[in-house]
């Protein structure tokens, strides 16, 4: 049996007796999710359709006698174990003890030592070509404030990219973007001192999930893709766009560049590897139910 596709780009669904309006697109995702169970009515050109006679809901069946679905992830526990120390918990560590041990250092000459430190860095670099002088100043930070804003996004970028990919990608990463956000920092400011702080890479992680999560996409389930177009995406450009071009704008950019350069080449975590099969292998449709 065929029929035409609805003309309504809204299909309503009774599930349980509660009627349900959805788009197309999640319509099949809540198909292929399983939340919508085989008696179920569908409205359609042609009338009322179990949903258990749609391709889709076979085949999301058959994928799933075939192929139990992979666990979800812990986020809590990766990022936060019981027993030892996460590399998001690490490279946070070392932010703030950096920090802790300067203040204990300086004292009240605190900010006046950090720049005049910044400052001998950048002729370092200038005159002398001591590159190296780069990365010190990722972990370092002017204020309290300043290392409780940069800290908060190292939490959420370094903490997802610790769950997709795994801990050691997170201290691979740091001093990569870090060279990338004070390169561009170094290029875009005439004179000393040097930038500080670890904003730049907090952007370039930001960078890295963005390539990452579209080189990957098609390893997700339908649910996941969908759910990442219509919430992360969007929440990305209200969090990241609006900050890129405060303050150091030159290191945000670097770091950030710098992350869509190297996140696309990143494998992903074997955690996620029995993920559900990509809808480049199936494309379901409405007006496909089976005969």
């Amino acid at each position: 049996m065929m029929m035409h596709s609805p003309p309504n780009p809204m299909i309503l669904t009774i599930i349980d007796g509660d009627e349900v309006w959805l788009e197309r697109r999640e319509w099949e995702v809540w198909m292929d999710d399983g939340r919508i169970p085989g008696p179920a009515l569908v409205q359609t050109s042609g009338g009322w359709i179990p949903a258990h006679q749609f391709d889709v809901f076979r085949r999301t069946e058959r994928e799933e006698a075939k192929t139990p679905p992979p666990p979800t992830p812990n986020v809590l526990k990766i990022i936060f174990p019981k027993k030892g120390v996460s590399a998001t918990e690490a490279i946070l560590l070392v932010n703030i003890l950096v920090f802790g041990f300067l203040v204990i250092q300086w004292g009240q000459r605190y900010e006046s030592s950090l720049y005049a430190l910044l400052a001998g860095w950048w002729y370092e670099v200038h005159d002398r070509n001591f590159f190296w002088w780069w990365w010190p100043p990722t972990v370092m930070h002017v204020s309290p404030q300043h290392l409780f804003g940069n800290a908060v996004s190292i939490l959420f970028g370094a903490g997802a990219i610790e769950v997709l990919m795994g801990a050691r990608w997170v201290f691979i990463l740091y001093p990569i973007l870090g060279f990338g956000s004070s390169f561009l920092s170094y290029l875009g400011h005439d004179g000393a001192p040097l930038s500080v702080g670890a904003s730049g890479v907090a952007f370039g992680f930001w960078g890295v999930l963005i390539s990452f999560l579209i080189r990957h996409r098609s390893k997700f389930t339908d649910r996941q893709r969908w759910k990442a177009k219509r919430v992360y995406v969007g929440m990305i450009a209200i969090m990241v766009l609006p900050a890129l071009l405060n303050a150091d704008y030159f290191g945000h950019v670097g770091g950030f560049v710098m992350g869509l350069l190297v996140g696309g080449l990143l494998p992903l975590h074997s955690r996620f590897s029995r993920s559900a099969v990509s809808d480049e292998t199936v494309t379901p449709s409405i007006s496909e139910p089976a005969q």
